[in-house]
């Protein structure tokens, strides 16, 4: 009977035990797949907005502005806006990592290879996107200023030859105006002479 007793007792003790064994197990299966679902929403989350940014976003905080403005937007706002997503990405990468050293799935085990991949992919092409905005603008504006400093040197030489062809006629409608003058005064001479002779004569 002691023995019967006992035998349960201990088979009662290895029932809590296995069943503590399986709670823990079954929470931590539980917790892992919290924890990957939860990464699996960043994931989405996350593509969706670097899709939005580079195909609808990055256009319309840009549109209408000057090539300055939009530089400047470009240096500032949006450098940092895409730093701090490369923050939050890397936390998600992180945790990815980590999802990875504790499963045994082999299936979700690529899976969750194959989005490290994609993430690291779309933050590497943003930042490159907006890099390459970033020179392209810098290249276009400088073009724009070069072309307005040239208009400005034409128009300045032509306002400074428009002057000296302005001086240069008035000088010479002067002159002639000096010459015709002359001229008049000269045949007003003679023509007292002439008229004096005849008088003479006369």
């Amino acid at each position: 009977m002691n023995i019967l007793f006992f035998s349960f007792s201990l088979l009662e003790i290895q029932w809590s035990d296995a069943e503590r064994v399986l709670i823990t197990l079954i929470d931590s299966l539980s917790r892992r797949r919290s924890e990957y679902q939860d990464f699996e929403q960043k994931f989405i989350r996350f593509i969706q907005w670097f899709e939005h940014f580079l195909n609808n976003e990055l256009n319309q905080r840009l549109d209408g502005l000057t090539l300055q403005a939009s530089l400047d937007i470009l240096k500032n706002e949006i450098r940092t806006i895409v730093a701090d997503k490369r923050r939050h990405v890397n936390e998600l990468l992180i945790q990815a990592r980590l999802l990875q050293s504790q499963s045994t799935d082999q299936i979700q085990l690529q899976t969750i290879k194959q989005k490290i991949e994609q993430l690291e992919q779309i933050i590497n092409t943003t930042e490159q996107h907006v890099e390459k905005r970033i020179r392209k603008t810098e290249i276009n504006l400088k073009m724009f200023n070069d072309f307005e400093e040239g208009f400005e040197n034409i128009r300045s030489w032509m306002d400074t030859t428009e002057v000296n062809l302005q001086r240069s006629l008035n000088t010479q409608n002067v002159n002639e105006l000096h010459l015709h003058q002359q001229s008049i005064t000269v045949s007003d001479l003679s023509k007292k002479r002439k008229d004096n002779f005849s008088i003479l004569v006369n």
